[in-house]
């Protein structure tokens, strides 16, 4: 039996596993989220316009311009999303023409179901509590991020 536990072989990357935290793993995320562009400043407090997606009924339209301000402040609604919201403005349609002619059928109850877990997606429901807000880990290294300047004849 050739290795052992651990043992990653000849190939490209099955080294041992990157410890978490350590100063190597650290510099990488640093250098993934500057490649990344996540440390452009953000615009704070910019409006966030998402277009409706082409070809919504005017019921669909309706249901999507009462819910799209709750989402756009709950922030789930992007443009990436854009179309999944809009599928969820067509389940709530759906729905209300089904509870108007068969209430309470198998098939009304699996449209509830999907109406609920696209307002739980979009937030669009009350929770029974708060959401927890996710901050970003601070970098033990930001302040040596920074260039050194070396003057020849500076002393301290």
């Amino acid at each position: 039996m050739m290795g052992g536990k651990g043992s990653g072989g000849a190939r490209v990357g099955s080294g041992p596993a990157r410890q978490v935290g350590s100063t190597r793993w650290r510099q990488e995320q640093r250098r993934r989220r500057e490649a990344a562009g996540a440390d452009a400043p953000l615009v704070p407090d910019a409006p966030l316009v998402v277009d409706k997606p082409a070809g919504l009924s005017a019921a669909e339209v309706a249901v999507w311009d009462r819910l799209a301000p709750h989402a756009l402040a709950a922030k789930t609604l992007t443009p990436a999303t854009a179309e999944a919201f809009a599928f969820g403005c067509y389940m709530v349609v759906l729905e209300r023409e089904l509870r108007a002619t068969r209430p309470g059928g198998p098939d009304h109850r699996m449209l509830l179901i999907r109406v609920e877990a696209f307002n739980a997606r979009f937030r669009l429901a009350p929770m029974g509590k708060e959401m927890p807000q996710v901050e970003e880990p601070k970098d033990d290294f930001a302040e040596f991020d920074q260039p050194l300047t070396l003057v020849k004849g500076a002393k301290d």
